[in-house]
């Protein structure tokens, strides 16, 4: 178990607070996150907000969020939306705030890491992709991390996901169950792993995993 994996609050602390709430930011990192996960997409005035579904409820505008991190804490956005405009109205709003260099951007599809990478040309940028085969042309696009999901890391994956020496970071929880759900147990066994990073909603317990000592195993020394 490596304890230089990056702990990745995954939307916020949202195992104990709202999900893309500025308080789940905030909370993520007085507990130590280096980094947190939250959705972008369009709001129904057409502003940017910090949101996983289409919602007629208030959301966290992606502007706040990003003052609140600058100079702070890395953020990994995970992009909802895939039209250039989109991507566009994206790279200004972190142009205006001075953040290119402050964060990764998480994008969904081939054609949106080559959008991505022509309007920010020296971004991190990882891939939320749905086929891990896609990894390899995704690097040579530019990208920079892979994201497996817990459920999908197998050694056929991991090759892929590695490919060209990238980092790889493990989303926690089932895509058909409750995603950055994670437990002791399946944490260890995931940093057991050759990954770089873990996503889940409670960052304290990824810590807390990521940092215990290594014990020798009890019992009677040899001669």
């Amino acid at each position: 178990m490596k304890n230089d994996i990056k702990i990745i609050a995954h939307r916020g602390y949202s195992s104990l607070y709202p999900d893309n709430s500025l308080e789940a930011f905030e909370q993520a990192v007085k507990a130590g996150a280096h980094i947190i996960e939250t959705d972008i997409r369009k709001g129904a005035d057409g502003s940017l907000i910090c949101s996983h579904d289409p919602t007629k409820k208030a959301a966290l505008a992606f502007s706040d969020a990003l003052a609140f991190a600058k100079d702070k804490v890395t953020l990994l956005l995970d992009l909802k939306t895939g039209d250039a405009d989109f991507n566009v109205q994206l790279v200004q709003a972190l142009k205006d705030h001075g953040m290119e260099g402050q964060v990764i951007v998480g994008v969904r599809s081939l054609d949106q890491a080559r959008q991505i990478k022509a309007l920010l040309p020296d971004v991190q940028m990882l891939g939320f992709l749905k086929n891990p085969s896609d990894f390899p042309e995704f690097f040579k696009i530019g990208g920079t991390i892979a994201r497996l999901w817990e459920d999908d890391v197998n050694e056929k994956n991991m090759a892929l996901a590695k490919s060209g020496g990238h980092p790889v970071f493990v989303m926690t929880g089932s895509k058909l169950g409750k995603v950055g759900d994670a437990t002791p147990e399946r944490l260890r066994k995931i940093m057991s792993l050759d990954v770089q990073g873990v996503l889940l909603n409670d960052p304290a317990l990824g810590l807390q995993v990521r940092d215990e000592k290594t014990r020798a195993p009890l019992g009677p020394k040899g001669p």
